[in-house]
């Protein structure tokens, strides 16, 4: 069985080709029907609970910004380190963790496809760059992503496509596990008020990350949570989509570990 739930050649195979035509059509079928509900649940599964972080994460990232409070300061950041590790372990392991060209692929990216020349068609035509930028925050907030996360990720998905220098990344593996390690590092240093202000710019960057997340999985849910707004909007479809939102997590990781690296005071 491959990353997306797909059924690899067990013996029962030898069985379904030894059936009848039509039977083994059925049975071929139903194979099929039975890993695209896997494949269905388990995208569920994972915007359902990057949800949960995200929302977490993003209180914690408003509240912070405002509170004088040091003891409520602390707290708060301690639980958006919390959800920020979850976070990243529900996808650790995913296809488009390990091996995102390869997820591309197996999406049914389409012949010839090539990323950069999808997004120079956004950069070159500003309404048709605006209306992927709105139909990405609709799906967001379709989805249930609170207002202002919308517009932290719709701000990141416009630096990729407009700033930043876009090549898909071999694995994302390896980034998103050291990434996680500074963050369990950063529990350690909550005390410490010149490292709070660091932590906090770190959180934001993370939730950055989780939006290019639910833009990934979001694009391809087609049950009852959303659907992909984008598809059609250019011969790339939905493809695009999910090429972008893996842009914005590689960009949102390699900053939050950048914000951790950064001194703060004198």
């Amino acid at each position: 069985m491959d990353y997306n739930g797909n059924p690899g050649l067990p013996s029962g195979q030898l069985y379904v080709m030894q059936l009848p035509g039509r039977e083994a059509r059925r049975r071929i079928k139903e194979t099929y029907e039975q890993a695209e509900q896997r494949k269905e649940e388990r995208r569920r599964r994972i915007i359902q609970r990057v949800l949960i972080d995200a929302r977490k994460l993003d209180l914690v990232v408003d509240e912070c910004e405002v509170t004088a409070d040091p003891d409520l300061r602390q707290d708060l950041l301690g639980q958006g380190l919390s959800a920020s590790i979850h976070g990243l372990d529900v996808v650790a392991g995913e296809h488009f963790v390990e091996d995102p060209e390869g997820y591309l692929v197996d999406v049914k990216r389409p012949p010839g496809w090539d990323i950069e020349a999808g997004l120079e068609a956004l950069r070159g035509d500003a309404a048709s760059l605006k209306t992927f930028l709105s139909a990405e925050s609709r799906m967001l907030a379709d989805l249930g992503l609170p207002p202002n996360a919308v517009a932290r990720t719709r701000s990141a998905i416009a630096y990729v496509i407009v700033e930043a220098h876009t090549r898909i990344p071999d694995e994302l593996s390896g980034q998103l596990s050291e990434l996680r390690s500074e963050l369990l590092q950063d529990r350690e240093r909550l005390q410490d008020p010149m490292a709070q202000h660091r932590i906090w710019r770190r959180l934001t960057r993370v939730l950055e990350a989780f939006g290019g997340i639910l833009v990934i999985v979001g694009a391809q849910f087609t049950g009852g949570i959303a659907v992909p707004v984008t598809a059609g909007l250019s011969v790339y479809g939905s493809v695009l989509s999910q090429a972008v939102g893996i842009e914005v997590l590689k960009v949102g990781m390699k900053r939050a570990r950048r914000e951790g690296a950064r001194r703060v005071g004198p």
